[in-house]
């Protein structure tokens, strides 16, 4: 895949000009990777790469724009520092105005000052809102014990939280997380990336017993978020948290891979198509199910594309009927009618996630 837009060579000296420029730059490509997905030569699954390599590439010169401010307020770090790619960020599925879900660990307590200094700078440089509007917006609420965490943590005191027992959600969202080996932040060590990384996999891939309580934790955590986030009604539903939406298929795939992946190492992957597909080969999955679940798959992450694009910003909402579904319907689906297929749609998901998860309802 080629990159989407060459860098300037030659940075700006101020930091205000260094936010515009980083600015422009993920405007600039964002608008050819529309263009692309809009004229039909950009598949969904190629969409998702491209804008995933864009997000790598403005992560990395923010952190070099964040170093260069800071270089001269703290004592350089002597211990390592890894980003950790989460959600779809870790699964290389960003869409269009997806945020980047981000954790971050370092090594060496005593580089604590710096590391705090440097984070807080990053996530400046790429969501302070200019008169450029921002780079990306960061979602931090996938780091240990949630919003009540540590921004960032040393591996150890990771490990040592993670012995105590995580929650089922956090071994949950560690199966997106991707450590990010970035080489202009402040000391990037390829030995600590692979021992975070090893960490990681210890845990998410640490086997899991099927058994009742495990499936209705599961979806009792499915049915929290569709009731306190989705908030459906007659007229509005939700793609992602709602009834039967993206998260059935991403929590009953999710599901099999705690329960199998520590025996399949093809299920160790952070993509949801990519592990459906393994499932579907190792025959945990059937390949009906398989093929139908990927198919929706595609279907929702299209339509929620399409609304982004609509909207410009993002949401995962349909309200229906409204003047902004009317324009989706007759831009995107020749005038046919989004719920006609959306509703039944979501019933199939629904049906399919409680059959693999055997909850007795």
């Amino acid at each position: 895949m080629t990159e989407t837009l060459p860098y300037p060579l030659t940075y700006p000296q101020t930091y205000e000009d260094q936010l515009h420029f980083i600015r422009e730059y993920v405007h600039d490509a964002q608008k050819i990777i529309l263009n692309n997905f809009l004229n039909k030569t950009t598949p969904l699954a190629t969409l998702f790469e491209k804008n995933t390599l864009l997000a790598e590439q403005s992560l990395e010169k923010a952190c070099g724009i964040a170093l260069a401010e800071i270089s001269q307020k703290a004592l350089l770090p002597q211990g390592g520092f890894v980003i950790i790619a989460m959600g779809k960020f870790g699964g290389r599925e960003l869409n269009f105005f997806s945020d980047l879900d981000l954790m971050f660990f370092y090594e060496n307590p005593e580089d604590f000052e710096y590391y705090s200094l440097f984070v807080r700078r990053l996530i400046t440089t790429l969501s302070v809102v200019t008169q450029d509007g921002y780079a990306y917006q960061i979602d931090t609420e996938l780091r240990p014990s949630g919003n009540s965490g540590m921004l960032l943590s040393t591996l150890k005191s990771w490990k040592e939280y993670a012995a105590k027992g995580i929650q089922l959600w956090e071994k949950q969202s560690l199966l997106k997380a991707r450590p990010l080996l970035i080489l202009s932040q402040p000391h990037p060590s390829p030995t600590f990336h692979y021992d975070v990384l090893q960490t990681i996999d210890s845990i998410r891939y640490q086997q899991l017993q099927p058994s009742e309580s495990i499936s209705h934790d599961l979806y009792s955590m499915r049915l929290r978020i569709q009731n306190e986030l989705a908030r459906e009604k007659n007229n509005l539903f939700n793609i992602k948290t709602g009834y039967g939406g993206l998260i059935d298929i991403e929590f009953l795939t999710q599901y099999l891979q705690m329960l199998h992946a520590h025996q399949y190492q093809d299920l160790r992957t952070t993509n949801t198509l990519e592990a459906l597909n393994q499932l579907g080969r190792l025959k945990i999955l059937s390949v009906e199910d398989v093929k139908t679940l990927s198919r929706i798959y595609i279907y929702y992450r299209e339509l929620e594309a399409y609304f982004r694009i609509t909207l410009l910003k993002s949401t995962d909402e349909i309200r229906s009927p409204s003047e902004v579904t009317y324009q989706v319907e007759e831009k995107y689906y020749q005038g046919k009618k989004i719920l006609e297929t959306y509703l039944p749609t979501r019933e199939i998901v629904r049906s399919i996630y409680i059959k693999v998860l055997g909850v007795k309802l």
